[in-house]
């Protein structure tokens, strides 16, 4: 009798062994054991389908296999944990698969203990995660990353980001979304109002990137929940480069990185006969029941099915038991606590030899989690599909036929196509024909990973014939390292290239007026400097006959004049003689018009004091000279030396009445221009008349006060006009005045 019951009892258990590994081996995640030094001891069906190896290839040889290098440390982590007794939880991380091939999995891993309760091994549990919508996000040619709401910290940036701002990934993991503003947007942006809305953050924003460079972007964004946090992705359009006229690109991207909580798996057993169904442990768990619980008839079993799944329930099992096939559904149950749960279920009828069932057995796997994560999955992508739709760019991507497989509402709009349109759309479709053959090429080159433009413009062909210019982006999309296809961003610049014909005919206008009218301007100067040089000669010899007859009537005649008849004599010599003066100093003016200038590298020290010296060798007193070191310009010697030779003489003319006459001699760099200073301590002048101190025979005191011909600043003003500087005084009546004038950094 005791060898009966223990051949039933390891019949029991062979029957409980051989439903645990169908149970196992009919889920599509990956389910392996091993030791606790990481020897593989098991390996389903559904860990071969994802990771390539069948069970004889890798039970027996170290699960690092299936580990990246950059992960063992990870790894070693989740060793630690397990020895400890604790559980590792849908954990997200990267594997190797067969032939090399990176595999994203999210991780489940429980310690295995022996009847004493010593940590052996470990079982784990592994699912592929979901990288379609992360791979868009990474490919995406726009900066993009996920930031924290609350603590504005990256969460996680595309490619775009990190070759556009200079920022390796790690950089941007450890800064927040203030770090890539300069200080004068820093404060704008934490002190928005975010109690309604955090998408206030939107619009036009300056960045600063890792070499200090700041840039212009238009942001976009929407709030999302990523990793269980409230987040937002941002994409960050450069603007920078652009005119004012044109509207930039507002890049934004598709992403979706939302792992999936991992069912646990129970089984169950109905008995025919006894109308009995046995739960194993995992089963009872998952039903809210205790392990002592594990017998339940099938109207308790019915009991714990919500009431709006119940007809549902009932009519598969009845179909299941009067058609002996495989059946699989879903349902809601409601556990004791009140909580509901959703469960999947799959169950088999066994037959007896007469064909009879006898037996019922099943799975159950509460997919609650799974349930949740698609939903908010679902809502994610309804989400980023608003986002798409609503950008103001069209957004294609096609395979690498050319055929397009997606398009926004936008790209519709923009060439006036219905969506029924995209069954057949081509690339050459939408193309005008001179661009169809470069664009094909192009197109062709990118597939096959050659490098060519991403940014190029062309004309666009709408469905009612009409063209349109457009401004595109292109990038590879890639999966695997396979190139299967391109996504373009289009925006329509019809308007900016007719408003660049618009420019370029106006400036075409306005050079050909500009022509003419120099060459009007030129005629006229001709005109005026051979009049000038006809009225200077011509008033030349009148006045040499006065000037000589002046002379010979003070020299033969002088003992016969009285005083007064002197005095007359001598004012007719001093004004001939300053109309010379009057007329040398025009025909200078203008020679100044034809002379070309000679520009060399001028020692301004050594050429002020050359000046000085001729100037203190005609003064009537001592003047005394503080001249700071000047530094070279490049300019025409001759005529800079005759712009100090009048500020300088008239320094010294107009501080002459001062008992200590001083001139002060300065200069600085500014802006790319040398500025000369010459300040003197004489009478000054009101700056209410500056504006006429550079004008031909324009005096602001009497001849009878300080004689001159009111030539000699216009000339300052001309040569320093010429040079492409500038000429300006300062003064105050009676304190003095400062003149300066500036030359270009050359």
């Amino acid at each position: 009798m005791n060898g009966s019951m223990t051949q039933a009892d390891n019949n029991d258990q062979e029957t409980q062994q051989a439903l645990y590994e169908s149970i196992i081996n009919f889920s599509d995640d990956a389910i392996f054991s091993k030791t606790i030094d990481g020897t593989v001891t098991s390996w389903n069906n559904g860990a071969e389908a994802i990771f390539g190896y069948p069970a004889a290839e890798i039970v027996g040889k170290n699960i690092s296999l299936i580990i990246p290098p950059f992960r063992i440390s990870e790894e070693l982590e989740i060793i630690g944990k397990i020895k400890k007794g604790e559980f590792v939880r849908h954990y997200e991380t990267e594997r190797v698969g067969k032939g090399g091939r990176m595999i994203n999995v999210s991780l489940t891993i429980s310690p295995l203990k022996d009847k004493n309760g010593t940590i052996t091994g470990a079982s784990g549990i592994a699912r592929e995660s979901e990288r379609k919508y992360y791979n868009l996000f990474q490919n995406y040619p726009v900066p993009s990353w996920v930031i924290d709401q609350d603590s504005f910290r990256f969460l996680d940036v595309n490619k775009a980001a990190i070759d556009h701002y200079g920022y390796s990934y790690e950089e941007f993991l450890s800064m927040t979304a203030v770090d890539i503003r300069p200080d004068e947007e820093k404060n704008r942006f934490l002190n928005l109002d975010r109690t309604k809305d955090h998408l206030g953050a939107r619009g036009q924003w300056r960045h600063k990137k890792k070499d200090g460079t700041v840039i212009h972007v238009e942001i976009n964004l929407d709030n999302i929940i990523f990793d269980g946090r409230n987040c937002s992705l941002i994409v960050a359009h450069d603007i920078t480069e652009k005119t004012e006229a044109e509207k930039k690109l507002q890049h934004t991207t598709l992403r979706l990185k939302q792992a999936q909580s991992i069912a646990h798996i129970g089984s169950w057993e109905l008995n025919f006969a006894t109308g009995i169904t046995m739960f194993s442990d995992e089963a009872c768990s998952i039903y809210g029941l205790s392990p002592e619980e594990n017998a339940q008839s099938s109207s308790s079993f019915l009991s714990f099915v919500h009431p709006g799944d119940l007809d549902f329930v009932i009519k598969n099992i009845l179909e299941s038991q009067a058609s002996f096939n495989t059946v699989s559904f879903r349902y809601r149950i409601i556990r004791k606590d009140g909580t509901i749960r959703h469960i999947y279920s799959q169950s088999e009828i066994e037959l007896n030899s007469e064909g009879k069932p006898v037996d019922q057995y099943g799975i159950v796997h509460d997919v609650t989690e799974q349930n949740l994560a698609q939903e908010q999955n679902q809502q994610t992508q309804q989400r980023y599909k608003q986002v798409v739709d609503n950008i103001l760019d069209g957004l294609m991507i096609d395979d690498p036929d050319g055929k397009v497989l997606y398009a926004n509402d936008q790209f519709l709009n923009l060439f006036g196509l219905e969506r029924t349109d995209l069954n057949t759309l081509v690339l050459e479709d939408y193309i005008a024909p001179e661009y169809r053959p470069v664009l094909r090429d192009r197109h062709n080159r990118r597939v096959a990973g050659e490098k060519v433009p991403s940014l190029f413009e062309y004309q666009g062909l709408r469905k009612n014939g009409t063209r349109i210019w457009l401004e595109v982006r292109v990038c590879k999309v890639i999966e695997n390292d396979v190139v299967i296809g391109t996504q373009s961003a289009i925006r329509d610049i019809t308007d900016r290239k007719q408003a660049e014909d618009d420019i370029k005919k106006l400036n075409q206008s306005l050079e050909q007026k500009v022509k003419d009218r120099t060459a009007q301007l030129e005629a006229l100067n001709n005109e005026l400097e051979s009049f000038s040089y006809s009225v200077a000669h011509d008033l030349r010899a009148p006045l040499r006959i006065i000037n000589g007859y002046s002379e010979i009537l003070k020299k033969d005649y002088d003992s016969k004049l009285d005083a007064e008849a002197d005095r007359l004599i001598n004012v007719i010599v001093t004004n001939t003689h300053r109309m010379g003066r009057l007329i040398d100093e025009i025909l200078n003016l203008a020679r100044l018009g034809r002379k070309e200038l000679d520009k060399h590298t001028t020692d301004m020290n050594a050429l002020v004091k050359t000046v000085i010296a001729e100037q203190t060798a005609v003064a009537t007193k001592p003047v005394a000279f503080n001249i700071a070191e000047l530094p070279d310009a490049v300019c025409d010697n001759t005529l800079i030396r005759q712009v100090w030779s009048n500020l300088l003489s008239n320094a010294i003319k107009y501080s002459g009445k001062q008992e200590d006459q001083s001139v002060a001699i300065n200069s600085l760099q500014q802006d790319g221009f040398i500025v000369y200073s010459v300040k003197d301590n004489g009478v000054g002048f009101d700056m209410a008349y500056s504006d006429k101190l550079f004008g031909v025979f324009q005096r602001l005191h009497k001849q009878s006060e300080f004689e001159g011909t009111g030539v000699g600043l216009a000339l300052v003003h001309r040569i320093i006009t010429k040079h492409g500087g500038n000429v300006w005084a300062e003064s105050e009546e009676g304190k003095g005045a400062t003149f300066y004038f500036s030359l270009p950094i050359i």
